[in-house]
């Protein structure tokens, strides 16, 4: 069953978005994985939309197609109001492909840049996923959560990157029958794991304790042929 208003949200970032709004969302979305960062706003940002603490990462957002082209002149413009190279994220409304993803990678080492992490269209839309205030602000989403999602509540972030080395568990949960049982230490996978087969339609998560609303929305995966 598809999770509808995900797809709502993915396809709203798709849309033309006001810069302004998006550099704000960003900050405040990727505050639980940088506690420290606080957006940057108006036009002396010096190539930085938002900064952490100390010697931590800056934060450079952009919602243009040309994604390096935008990285790269908020890299140059900050190299050239003096900033020293340094460690960086990027948070933008675009898909990228893992081409594109190195590419962003190798610009941001060439100009002397660590870029840490990325947060492409599909990593912002699932932090939009469970913030109503920014789906409503940004995208004019006034939808809610489905009872059956592919995305999680957790207080860990959600990374945007594939499971290495997790090929048999996966096979496992795939192939075989009635009840599985998936146990770790907390911050071993699990979640992550549960997540990938999620997003290949095999499976969706629980967000809601209602069990009326549980059992209608199981009922209509049933009805629509998905894996619960």
């Amino acid at each position: 069953m598809a999770d509808q208003f995900y797809e709502e949200i993915t396809n709203a970032l798709a849309r033309e978005l006001d810069k302004d709004r998006f550099e704000l969302c960003a900050a405040s979305l990727l505050r639980k994985e940088f506690p420290t960062l606080v957006p940057i706003r108006g036009g002396t940002d010096s190539g930085m939309d938002g900064v952490t603490a100390g010697d931590g990462p800056f934060l450079v957002c952009t919602t243009g197609r040309d994604v390096i082209r935008n990285l790269t002149g908020s890299l140059k413009s900050y190299l050239s109001s003096g900033g020293t190279p340094g460690s960086l994220i990027l948070a933008t409304s675009q898909e990228l492909s893992q081409t594109r993803r190195r590419n962003l990678q190798k610009r941001s080492r060439d100009l002397g840049f660590s870029l840490l992490q990325i947060y492409p269209r599909a990593a912002m839309a699932e932090r939009l996923y469970h913030e109503p205030r920014w789906c409503k602000d940004l995208l004019d989403l006034t939808g809610r959560p489905s009872v059956l999602t592919v995305v999680p509540l957790t207080d860990r972030p959600l990374i945007d990157q594939s499971l290495v080395g997790r090929d048999e568990e996966i096979k496992w949960l795939l192939e075989s029958q009635g009840d599985r049982v998936l146990t770790g230490q907390p911050g071993s996978g699990k979640t992550s794991l549960l997540r990938q087969l999620a997003l290949r339609d095999w499976g969706l998560f629980v967000i809601d304790d209602d069990p009326a609303a549980i059992a209608n929305a199981v009922s209509q995966a049933t009805i629509q042929g998905s894996h619960c």
